[in-house]
């Protein structure tokens, strides 16, 4: 689920190119009179009030949150057709190797028969928060 973040610095940056542009204008004037200056003050205090505002508001960024669907993997494999399937294993939720083992590097055996290790892909290792999971062999890479 997307968290929408907050982010301010566009306005904030508006609000401070019209403080720029009013204090300009007044730099300007050549027949600037307390008419001008009252509506100046009365401006500029409220830009002023508004960057204050904006400056004062959290800065975040999206952020992306698992949210459970009350389905288990089993449930969900269950009733995906081979496609779906498919689609599970390509976005990570497991990652599959087979691989034949050269002898005496470890496996099943030393007759170099092929092993198959399926692990937890990032999406599912993440979720699992520091329990033991299976690791690819550092032969393999991960």
């Amino acid at each position: 689920m997307l968290i929408p973040g907050e982010d301010h610095t566009a306005e904030l940056a508006q609000v401070r190119d019209a403080v720029q542009r009013l204090t300009d204008e007044k730099d300007a004037a050549d027949d600037w009179d307390d008419e001008d200056e009252r509506a100046y003050l009365s401006r500029m205090a409220k830009l002023r009030e508004r960057r204050r505002r904006l400056a004062a508001l959290p800065q975040r960024a999206d952020e992306w949150r698992m949210v459970g669907t009350g389905e288990t993997y089993a449930q969900l494999w269950e009733r995906s057709d081979w496609p779906e399937r498919r689609r599970l294993l390509i976005d990570g939720v497991f990652t599959v190797v087979a691989y034949r083992p050269k002898s005496g590097q470890g496996g099943a055996s030393s007759q170099g028969e092929t092993q198959i290790l399926m692990a937890p892909g990032p999406d599912l290792a993440e979720r699992l928060q520091g329990r033991e999971i299976p690791r690819l062999p550092p032969t393999l890479g991960a």
